[in-house]
């Protein structure tokens, strides 16, 4: 219930937000500022708010906190009483966040937040980089929001040209930033300097003489891994407590996620002073201990001893990873506790760190903070502070490239990518944050290098009046308002604005052509705008109703260029959509044919790992198979070194039968037999497949290692059960059988792509030939059920096998006999190109668009029917085909001009 409420109240502000952004209200001279979300004061917005209202009294200071009562009373007891702490997520905050002139922040503003014309957005960077971050992280859609926030941001301020660099690369800003990235003084920093606050600090904590030892650790994992990271701590503070010497006061932070550690039980550990801000205390310590926090950064401006304690650095590295090469750092490194102890306990030595420094921290200095400040607000940039510009000058191309799915207009994209000159302008594929799966985070960290990648977080903005017409616009195909086009206009505007805040856009492209959303935004902004087209958009729509024909046609409209995939498709086009003839372009996909034979050379048993099987008549006989006896075993005695590791076996190797029980023997017995089933079995049925002149040869010694004994029972093949299983094998039986013809489609569940006619054209064959076997890769679709309901009730389903996703089909593609294109319609079948290119042979209905290319007999054309596909399996199976190869350069060639004429304003 009570979330319930906490959202009703959130959405409320957020509509009041949204009222507010319409407004062109901007309160002169005031700014706001936020650490972390509000989490704390402290770090750069606490020197810089200091700053504010110590050197700049005609400015009003705001800070969000999410404890405003608790930072109240500290900001007091700091000599700090002109600031306004006002609570994060207030009605307050949210009427200052749309309506002050300076919004600065140590990380992001969430994604609701839309920067208004006129007001001035400054992100003070929080730290140096260590650890991987933005598109580097093992998610590389956790960039999102980051992203977007330098993306609205007027200046993006580091510490160091390094941080710059790590920055701009890891989060899409290489090219196409537009504002400035300021490397100047750390604000947190200028305490560090500051030798006499040191001295009356001390005095006044009652430290004098006393050894001040800080350790910051940086808490490793997740969530649900909270436990175990904190009770390594504790039990390090537990030795620290007992061992330390009485002249040391020892101090620790943690992570709010250990706040289960009760350090009050510890009586030699402390929690640093809650009335002193982290970086004044820092100033004051003696020796700092850390692992993988940038504060070992700012910790060498003091010039003290700074201890890395690295217990777990392979691990950590493993699966953070991280950018610098620690162990090269001047710093004492130790990995165990007890020398940690010893440490802490030494006496202090003497530290040199002039080449790191420089390299981390040369514009730091005592009046650091106040130069930057200076800077904001005047302009007038000290030598400390380097001011530069990483936008290169060219167009940037924003192309709305959906979720990267497995399909073909994913394959499409990524050819194009790959085949035109990406220096000539800068490319965004934008998307949603949550349609790219992980199983598809790959194709972003692949794509070509001057193609950058946005996933956008957060959704429309708007009022709750704005919001109700919105999604009945979108969702209601006849729906009507008076005035609809004006509110729709300032959600879009505005929505526009938030997901690409100061980016100079010269084109926007709706790639996909179905998306509902960023149509209707197309309609709107003042961007040079393109609608992709890529299939019979009628027939689409009365198959399956998936798009708005009011909002995508009307982007048509409305768009510079409407480009289609195949001129074909102009025909009805231009007849139903009236007035957009003047538009319409024909830009034919690339084929990509040099991708496709890249994928092409993975190893065939390496890349069916980890597919699914959705359907194989091999696993409902399994229960009878001999072969399930012998999985069976794998099941119970495990790995080769479980097997030899076990007391029965090593008995029965080394003969002392007199040590074996009777139940031993028949277990051994047993073993022995199916190991030799499975033996013969495989040389019946994939002859040699270990030696390198078989097409499926893998170099198992190097996938498991060298495993030899005098006496052994391990064999190469359990690889194969353990990463095919038993579908799989049979699939590659069927291949490797020179008397059995190998059909092959891939496609989505889905009436489009036909499977139920081919499914019944192979039945048919099947009758007569039960030579032959079928393979359907399917990733997701709406039809999955009725599918796998006809193939398991086929009379040929013991020769058909379905593949769920296989993130690189290419492989096997080129290991089977032939292609079949069975759909009711494309704009383009690019899989049938893709086929060619492997030198696979192509059986395709006839369908315009997809065999116009098709001109000198490269592949077996039928009529676009059942019956037709059936006939085109009979003619491949028994008149043969002996096809002509493809020209693949003469279309590319022609691709690339037709691309660059999109951008061509004279059409």
């Amino acid at each position: 219930m009570k979330k319930k409420i906490t959202k009703y109240k959130n959405n409320k502000l957020r509509y009041k937000y949204a009222k507010l952004l319409n407004s062109n209200k901007i309160i002169s001279n005031t700014v706001l500022l936020e650490s972390t979300h509000g989490k704390s004061i402290n770090g750069h917005i606490f020197y810089m708010m200091k700053d504010f209202c110590e050197n700049h009294a005609d400015y009003t200071i705001y800070v969000a906190s999410k404890n405003p009562e608790e930072d109240r009373l500290f900001l007091e007891s700091n000599n700090i009483y002109n600031v306004n702490v006002i609570e994060h997520m207030s009605s307050k905050y949210f009427e200052l966040l749309a309506n002050v002139e300076i919004l600065i922040n140590d990380t992001t503003f969430f994604p609701f937040f839309n920067k208004k014309e006129g007001q001035k957005y400054y992100i003070i960077w929080h730290g140096t980089p260590l650890k991987y971050m933005g598109k580097d992280m093992q998610i590389v859609t956790d960039v999102a929001n980051v992203q977007r926030n330098f993306y609205m941001a007027d200046k993006i301020i580091v510490s160091n040209d390094y941080t710059k660099d790590v920055l701009v690369k890891t989060h899409n800003l290489e090219n196409v930033y537009p504002g400035e990235i300021v490397v100047a003084p750390s604000p947190r920093n200028d305490i560090l300097f500051d030798d006499v606050n040191k001295k009356v600090l001390r005095g006044k904590a009652g430290l004098d003489g006393k050894k001040i030892v800080f350790y910051m650790p940086t808490w490793r994992g997740n969530v649900n891994s909270v436990k175990h990271d904190s009770q390594k701590v504790e039990e390090d503070l537990q030795v620290i407590n007992d061992s330390i010497d009485s002249n040391v006061m020892f101090y620790v932070k943690l992570h709010p996620f250990q706040n289960n550690i009760d350090l009050e039980r510890f009586e030699n550990i402390n929690f640093p002073p809650e009335n002193i801000e982290l970086y004044e205390f820092l100033s004051i310590t003696d020796v700092l201990i850390t692992d993988y926090s940038s504060v070992m950064y700012d910790f060498m401006n003091t010039g003290k001893e700074i201890v890395l304690y690295t217990y777990d650095k392979e691990e950590y590295a493993e699966s953070r990873g991280m950018y610098e090469e620690i162990e090269n750092y001047p710093f004492k490194k130790i990995e165990f506790i007890e020398e940690l102890v010893d440490s802490i306990n030494a006496t202090e030595t003497k530290n040199s760190y002039e080449k790191l420094h420089s390299h981390f921290c040369m514009q730091d200095n005592l009046n650091g903070t106040n130069e930057l400040i200076e800077y904001l607000v005047t302009g007038n940039a000290t030598d400390n502070i380097n001011v530069s510009s990483v936008h290169n000058g060219k167009e940037t191309v924003v192309i709305l490239s959906g979720g990267f799915w497995d399909n073909g207009i994913t394959s499409a994209l990524l050819n194009t990518l790959e085949n035109i000159d990406t220096t000539q302008r800068n490319y965004i594929c934008f998307f949603g944050r949550d349609k790219v799966k992980p199983e598809h985070f790959y194709k972003l960290k692949n794509l070509p290098e001057n193609v950058l990648f946005y996933p956008v977080p957060g959704e429309l903005n708007g009022t709750l009046f704005q919001r109700l017409i919105n999604s009945k616009y979108l969702w209601k195909e006849g729906f009507k308002y008076l005035g609809i086009n004006r509110v729709l206009r300032k959600m879009y505007r505005n929505e526009y604005n938030r997901i690409f805040g100061s980016l100079k856009i010269d084109w926007f492209i709706h790639y996909t052509g179905f998306e509902r959303k960023y149509a209707e935004m197309l309609r709107h902004i003042d961007a040079s705008t393109a609608i992709f087209v890529h299939t019979d958009m009628f027939q689409e729509y009365e198959a399956k109703k998936n798009f708005s024909k009011k909002i995508v046609f009307g982007a048509y409209k409305k768009a510079d260029k409407v480009v289609l995939v195949n001129k074909n498709l102009k025909k009805e086009l231009v007849e139903k959509v009236k007035g957009i003839e003047e538009q319409v372009i024909v830009v034919n996909n690339f084929l990509g044919e040099d991708r496709v034979r890249g994928f092409a050379k993975e190893p065939l048993l390496k890349s069916l790992e980890n597919v699914p099987v959705d359907y194989s008549y091999n696993e409902e006989r399994l229960e009878k198979s001999e072969i399930k006896e012998l999985i069976d075993i794998n099941n119970l005695l495990g790995t080769h070194e479980k097997i030899f590791g076990s007391k029965i076996i090593n008995d029965y190797l080394n003969n002392q039968e007199e040590n074996q029980s009777q139940s031993s023997k028949v277990l051994l017995d047993y073993i022995t037999k199916s190991l030799d089933v499975l033996e013969k079995r495989f040389e019946e049925t994939i002859p040699n497949i270990f030696s390198p002149t078989n097409r499926f040869y893998i170099d198992f010694k190097n996938v498991q290692g060298n495993l030899e004994s005098e006496k052994t029972f391990f064999y190469p093949n359990k690889y194969i059960f353990d990463s095919l299983r038993i579908s799989k094998i049979r699939m590659l039986e069927f291949i490797n059988n020179e008397d059995i013809t190998v059909f092959m489609t891939i496609g989505r569940y889905d009436y489009q792509k036909g499977h139920d006619r081919l499914i019944g054209a192979f039945e048919k064959n099947y009758e007569n030939n039960n030579n032959i076997a079928l393979i359907m890769i399917c990733p997701h679709g709406s039809l999955k059920k009725e599918t796998l309901a006809r193939v398991r009730n086929s009379q040929a389903k013991n020769n058909i096998i379905v593949l769920g996703r296989m993130s690189n089909p290419y492989s096997l593609l080129k290991n089977i006999d032939a292609f079949i294109l069975s759909s009711h319609y494309e704009g383009l079948g690019l899989v049938v190109y893709e086929a060619l290119a492997l030198d696979t042979d192509v059986i395709t209905v006839n369908l315009t668009e997809t065999v116009e290319l098709l001109q000198n007999d490269e592949a077996l054309i039928v009529d676009n029917s059942e019956e037709g596909i059936e006939q085109g399996i009979h003619d491949y199976l028994y008149s043969g085909h002996n096809r002509n190869v493809f020209d693949f350069e003469t279309p590319k060639k022609q691709s690339k001009i037709e691309f660059e004429s999109i951008f061509n304003t004279k059409n």
